[in-house]
């Protein structure tokens, strides 16, 4: 998976022209993902940022970068 978002990174940085903010946005929902995921399961991602204490609205955050991400790889 990792190396399948270093490509979305690139495409975003180079093709979109997004701005460095947004692919630092996209690198922490990465991370964020990859430490509170067990897969593509939205749901005990969900669980276990809000056992943590995130909020409702931090969590929506992630959720929308990830969904970027998935969209582009063609898993939403």
């Amino acid at each position: 998976m990792e190396l399948r978002f270093n490509e979305f990174i690139k495409e975003r940085r180079h093709l979109k022209g997004v701005s460095e903010r947004t692919i630092d946005w996209y690198e922490d929902c990465f991370s964020v993902w990859r430490q509170h995921s067990d897969g593509n399961d939205y749901k005990n991602f969900i669980i276990n940022l809000r056992n943590k204490g995130t909020s409702a609205i931090s969590v929506n955050t992630y959720i929308c970068g990830m969904n970027a991400y998935f969209k582009w790889a063609g898993r939403a």
